[in-house]
């Protein structure tokens, strides 16, 4: 074999080492770009999984303190609604006893206005009564006086009385006082009439009192009755009105706690968000956990490739060395040889 020929040979060799020395050192690269790569995607993932638990634990902490301000208000809220059914029942209670106030008041005033029609009647006929009674006893006062009149004028005069004859036997009379017997008898009936006349009289006056008195103290029932009317009708206004508020809280609370299911209705499908959330941050975090044993393990590898790369080096080196003596012993040995 010639020595050109494997002087060729072996610079052929040489540079083919230095081929594989340049192929290594991409390799290299290679291996660092995709630590590089794979450090950053982790770091990204970390930040990504630490940003997401933060904000999942935001939500669970907002969670509990909407449930825990939901609890609060329904109790509350169910408080308030057993209060405002108490109200609604106190008020109805109320509005009921009134309406019977004021139906017996109704009642009180329609009997005095009868009472007071009747006692302005009994004034009426006491008032006619009266004028009758005054009327007979004028005119028994006028009887009266005339027959006491006719009695003193009988007394006063003398009237003849047969008491017998005389010795002739003519009748003998005796002028004695008029006895007035008759018109005494009519003066006495007179006067009884009077009595009773002026009796009849009193009593008619004695009615026409007592039947002012009633129909004062009728008059007086009427106004009394008209004023606790007008006080039940304003109660009963009051009544309804505070009916009509009660109704109105409890509709009002009513509200509130529709509000409150169609609230716990939004909580629990946030509790089933949160949940499919915290299934989401598991299974990230698990991705984590494994992406970094991933990333260990192909740290571990390339860190191994790198220590095969480096002794790939030194071997290239030793061997382009190794060529490189021998392609300048070989040089020299096909070198002419002079001799002097």
């Amino acid at each position: 074999m010639q020595p050109r020929w494997l002087i060729a040979q072996l610079e052929e060799y040489s540079f083919l080492s230095q081929s594989h020395r340049a192929l290594s050192d991409e390799v290299r690269k290679v291996l660092t770009l995709t630590e590089n790569h794979g450090v950053e995607h982790t770091n990204r993932l970390d930040s990504d999984v630490y940003r997401f638990t933060v904000l999942y634990e935001q939500l669970m902490q907002a969670k509990r303190e909407r449930w825990d301000s939901y609890e609060h208000r329904y109790k509350q809220t169910a408080i308030a609604l057993e209060e405002r059914d108490q109200e609604l029942t106190e008020a109805q209670t109320d509005l009921e006893r009134t309406k019977e106030h004021q139906s017996f008041w109704q009642n009180q005033l329609s009997l005095a206005r009868n009472w007071k029609a009747r006692a302005q009647s009994r004034v009426e006929n006491a008032k006619q009564a009266l004028r009758i009674a005054e009327h007979n006893r004028i005119s028994a006062e006028s009887s009266y006086h005339s027959a006491k009149a006719a009695y003193e004028y009988a007394r006063a005069q003398k009237i003849s009385v047969y008491v017998g004859k005389d010795s002739d036997g003519r009748d003998v009379y005796e002028s004695r006082p008029n006895p007035a017997t008759a018109e005494r008898h009519a003066m006495n009936s007179a006067y009884s009439s009077l009595q009773s006349a002026i009796s009849e009289e009193s009593l008619a006056k004695s009615e026409l009192n007592a039947a002012r008195n009633e129909y004062a103290q009728a008059s007086h029932q009427v106004e009394g009755s008209l004023t606790a009317v007008a006080d039940m009708e304003v109660a009963t206004r009051h009544a309804y009105s505070a009916l009509t508020n009660a109704e109105d809280a409890k509709t009002n609370t009513l509200h509130a706690r529709y509000t409150l299911d169609e609230e716990r209705r939004i909580l629990e499908e946030m509790d089933d968000t949160l949940k499919g959330i915290e299934n989401c941050v598991s299974s990230q975090q698990s991705c984590q956990r494994d992406l970094h044993q991933q990333n260990t393990k192909a740290l571990t590898t390339l860190r191994h490739h790198e220590q095969i790369q480096d002794d790939l080096v030194y071997e290239i080196y030793k061997i382009r060395y190794a060529l490189e003596n021998k392609v300048n012993l070989l040089a020299a040995f096909d070198a002419p040889v002079f001799l002097g």
